[in-house]
């Protein structure tokens, strides 16, 4: 069995929803530090160290179940993405040298992978970056579109790849899209866009805001509640991210 992680190299993460520290132990990812808006960061050592025995126990529990709490998840084979309608195939080609490269053919379904396909880390990195570039080129057409079908305008638009948000809307007009609803099918990134167009006019999730969802897509509380469940149809290695150790 593997050591154990330690407390002082974890992924921290600032939400401004929690109202207290939240620690997560996550297959591939490791642990990771939830805190409020303006928390202390210097009270986290002291409180990874009083949790030190759960943050064990947790490490154990996903080895036991065949997880690894740190290494890279396997290579995808197939990336199937609904949302634009393409099965992409990934092959490697393992070649000497340090580096790894991503070549695309986008028309052939195909992405290749050529280099030092062993590290794995690398290869997922530049996968992510990948469909990070498709997303920039398939999500904002798709907002535009609904943008002038709803009649509701934005300022501007970024792809991002946030991992608890499909999407977000800023005070002043701009909508972040994550390039994981690529793994989503067509009707729920429909939702999640003319959801995020809607918090143009209603900065809020208050009944105004609901009464126009519902206007412009039926059976918009259903979607929002499959949107929650849809979590997993995006796969570990999309969501790993190396961890990092803490910076003091």
């Amino acid at each position: 069995m593997k050591k154990p992680p330690q407390t002082s190299h974890y992924r921290l993460r600032e939400n401004a929803r929690a109202k207290r520290v939240i620690l997560k132990v996550r297959p591939h990812e490791g642990l990771e530090v939830v805190i409020p808006r303006g928390f202390d960061r210097r009270l986290i050592p002291e409180i990874l160290e009083e949790k030190r025995t759960w943050i064990e126990q947790a490490w154990r529990s996903l080895e036991a179940q065949g997880l690894s709490p740190s290494e890279p998840p396997e290579l995808p084979k197939q990336i199937q993405l609904p949302a634009i309608g393409k099965t992409v195939t990934v092959s490697t080609v393992r070649q000497n040298g340090p580096a790894v490269e991503l070549i695309p053919s986008f028309h052939k379904a195909t992405v290749t992978l050529r280099g030092a396909v062993t590290d794995r880390a690398a290869c997922l990195t530049l996968l992510q970056e990948w469909l990070k570039r498709l997303g920039r080129h398939c999500l904002p057409p798709l907002l535009q579109r609904l943008s002038r079908e709803t009649g509701l305008s934005y300022r501007k638009v970024q792809i991002r790849g946030q991992k608890s948000r499909w999407g977000s809307c800023s005070a002043g007009g701009t909508i972040s899209l994550s390039w994981k609803l690529l793994f989503l099918e067509p009707p729920l990134v429909r939702t999640v866009v003319v959801h995020e167009l809607c918090h143009t006019v209603h900065m809020n999730h208050s009944q105004d805001f609901w009464d126009l969802l519902s206007r412009l897509e039926p059976e918009a509380r259903e979607k929002d509640a499959a949107l929650r469940d849809a979590v997993h149809a995006v796969p570990a290695w999309a969501n790993w991210k190396p961890r990092e150790p803490v910076r003091e």
